[in-house]
């Protein structure tokens, strides 16, 4: 019987200690090493942004679905369809992780040839958050965005029944002196526009028929990378992305309060602090670790 006080106990690991036990997770169940790699950091990049719903409490998930067949553990992903600007990749039911990071690879690699780069996912699984694949453009200068379809929880307007997803979406923005712009959020506001990006413009399920816990999830990713060089000198780009950090943070500031974040500034914060003092989990996450782990034999941290 497990403690429940052990359950509720918070744990502080290692960054580099849980990466290194998801990954061997992953190699037991046949994911190559670097697939393995990338789905880790997708999870841990979770935790340390402090977005623990989608972080390496979702290990179990992807353990039992890699188990029972349901995700391919070698990528099956391909490209069905391709312009120069443009590709339509069907994910083959691989890690979601992994066939997101070759969708934002191929549209970075269209946006340095072309100016934009837009690919397209069907038939892929759960894909962690969205702003790992947008945060992946500024390694490369350019604007980055990636949103995904989810299971029906919003009721449309006058609805009764929820019918569609939050379709998570995340923009990144390359700037000078200031942290990179970084919106990433789960939001209903334009609900039907990223169902049309996610899910029917790639063929992917939309409305009722995403469910991401089921044999077949079929769910639909969305990737741009746009160069703003294209547009403007990025120099000037990146210093007005400075200028207009700075006229939010330097606006009048909501009484009792002694500063102003922009987007992205309090998750860039909470990482460095993760990554020096380590990545708090819940007892529960890490007990259910630590069952996978004793499972199929790969011992947890101790």
């Amino acid at each position: 019987m497990v403690d429940q006080v052990t359950v509720q106990k918070q744990v502080v690991v290692q960054e580099g200690k849980l990466k290194d036990f998801c990954n061997k997770v992953w190699m037991k169940l046949g994911v190559p090493v670097r697939d393995a790699k990338i789905t880790t950091d997708v999870l841990v990049l979770a935790d340390l942004r402090g977005i623990e719903s989608h972080g390496v409490a979702r290990l179990p998930r992807y353990y039992a679905d890699l188990k029972n067949g349901w995700t391919k553990p070698a990528d099956q992903s391909k490209i069905v369809k391709e312009t120069k600007a443009t590709a339509m990749i069907d994910g083959g039911q691989s890690l979601g992780q992994v066939v997101g990071h070759k969708g934002m690879e191929l549209a970075i690699k269209k946006a340095k040839e072309t100016a934009v780069g837009i690919v397209s996912v069907r038939n892929s699984h759960h894909y962690g958050i969205a702003g790992y694949y947008s945060l992946m453009a500024l390694q490369h200068d350019l604007i980055g965005m990636s949103m995904t379809n989810a299971a029906p929880l919003v009721v449309p307007t006058f609805g009764r029944n929820a019918i569609l997803g939050t379709n998570p979406i995340s923009l990144t923005a390359p700037a000078e002196k200031e942290k990179a712009f970084v919106l990433d959020m789960a939001t209903s506001v334009v609900p039907r526009g990223k169902d049309v990006l996610s899910g029917v413009l790639s063929g992917a399920a939309t409305g009722l028929g995403v469910d991401v816990i089921k044999e077949k999830p079929n769910v639909g990713h969305f990737f741009m990378a746009l160069d703003p060089a294209a547009f403007r000198p990025l120099g000037e780009f990146k210093r007005d992305m400075d200028r207009l950090a700075r006229e939010l943070k330097e606006s009048p500031k909501a009484e009792g309060q002694s500063r102003i974040y922009v987007h992205g500034e309090k998750s860039y914060a909470r990482m460095e602090k993760f990554q020096k003092e380590g990545i708090p989990l819940s007892g529960k996450v890490v007990e259910a670790m630590r069952q996978v782990g004793t499972e199929i034999g790969v011992p947890w941290l101790g």
